[in-house]
């Protein structure tokens, strides 16, 4: 599976990119193991959207997102 990361604070909208290209990020194989991706730079976020860009098979999206305090 893969998938773009889009964050939105105060009515704007970024989305995930590295080397000034839209980053697409690769979820997991199979339905047993996690795979964990992290952003290049910290961010400031109100809302975060996950769009599924390519899957195989059936589709699912399993999401664990964490942040800290500013």
């Amino acid at each position: 599976m893969l998938f773009n990361v889009i964050y939105f604070m105060n009515l704007k909208h970024r989305t995930s990119r590295e080397n000034d290209f839209k980053k697409d990020f690769i979820g997991n194989v199979d339905k047993r193991n996690v795979k964990k991706n992290s952003l290049a730079n910290p961010t400031n976020a109100r809302f975060v959207q996950f769009i599924p860009t390519a899957y195989s098979s059936w589709q699912a999206f399993r999401v664990e997102v964490y942040g800290t305090k500013i």
